[in-house]
């Protein structure tokens, strides 16, 4: 068989800023199956890191959320997501904490390529445009890089998130396995007016294949299903179940007169979807404050 290993880390961090974050961060690693390499050799060699053996690939939003129903919310004022395929630069964390904007529901760091000397080329794409996260390029050609920027939203490879954001807007959605969780989180930090802060000066490498090297994003049709998925779910929206249905359902009616049967199938799966992955009644859960889809106390002392 062949070794698989499925990680997600979270790293808590803790509200004492006298001592050493060596002392106290925890790294939880999720979903860890297969692992004939020497992953867990490594991780069982710190004291502090916790290890949390799964017996299946949960995907990225439910394993992260195992992870955040463990975390003692007392010892900490920010949990970090960080990916498999990402580690952080040295000074990341310290410049974290001096250039942190308390303000923001997700504090995200600026990824670069696996090598550090590039930015990641879909970060820089889908979010670094003007019109996402104004004046940063501008900054940069001008070398007067702020600590922080409004950015509108970024991928979950390297968020921190403070403790007053997961028990406002709890975990992530398990309509989502893989892929539309994080763009989900961020519709929901939006509707209960909170905003994401991107650091520059935080920098994490992301080493990983090119988005169009991907099967998912070669496939039109998943990727369309997900963007529509992602759209259902918003909690903006106030359409019911059953209207949503009928919408679909007339789509159907007319795609087939057109003999659209590309479209006519994509359709049959977000009927699919609408009826089997409680999009809506997950959406109405995240319509509310509190911690979504995590068993935790709220504000605990």
């Amino acid at each position: 068989m062949t070794s698989r290993v499925y990680i997600s880390g979270l790293f808590i961090i803790p509200g004492n800023p006298k001592r050493s974050p060596h002392h106290y961060f925890q790294l939880l690693k999720e979903s860890l199956r297969y692992a004939k390499d020497s992953t867990l050799n490594i991780a069982r060699a710190y004291e502090q890191v916790e290890i949390i053996a799964l017996e299946e690939n949960l995907g990225f939003g439910a394993a992260n959320n195992v992870g955040l129903e463990k975390i003692d919310y007392t010892k900490c004022d920010f949990v970090a997501l960080l990916n498999q395929d990402a580690y952080l630069e040295p000074s990341a964390i310290k410049n974290f904490k001096r250039d942190l904007e308390s303000s923001y529901g997700i504090h995200a760091f600026l990824q670069m390529n696996g090598e550090g000397d590039d930015y990641d080329p879909h970060f820089k794409f889908d979010y670094l445009k003007a019109e996402k996260c104004p004046g940063f390029f501008d900054d940069v050609s001008r070398n007067k890089i702020k600590s922080h920027y409004p950015i509108h939203k970024t991928s979950a490879a390297c968020w921190l998130l403070p403790k007053s954001t997961i028990m406002k807007i709890g975990g992530f959605n398990p309509t989502f396995y893989h892929y539309g969780e994080d763009d989900n989180y961020v519709n929901r930090l939006h509707y209960h007016d909170l905003k994401v802060a991107l650091y520059p000066n935080c920098k994490v490498n992301h080493d990983r294949i090119a988005s169009k090297d991907r099967d998912f994003y070669r496939d039109k049709r998943r990727k369309e299903l997900r963007y529509w998925i992602t759209h259902v779910a918003n909690p903006n929206r106030t359409d019911s179940k059953t209207s949503a249905l009928i919408s679909l359902l007339r789509q159907l009616t007319i795609l087939g007169i057109k003999l659209n049967f590309e479209a006519f199938s994509v359709t049959l799966d977000k009927i699919s979807s609408l009826l089997k992955l409680d999009i809506i009644e997950n959406r109405t859960l995240t319509q509310e404050q509190g911690p979504s889809f995590l068993h935790i106390k709220v504000n605990p002392k």
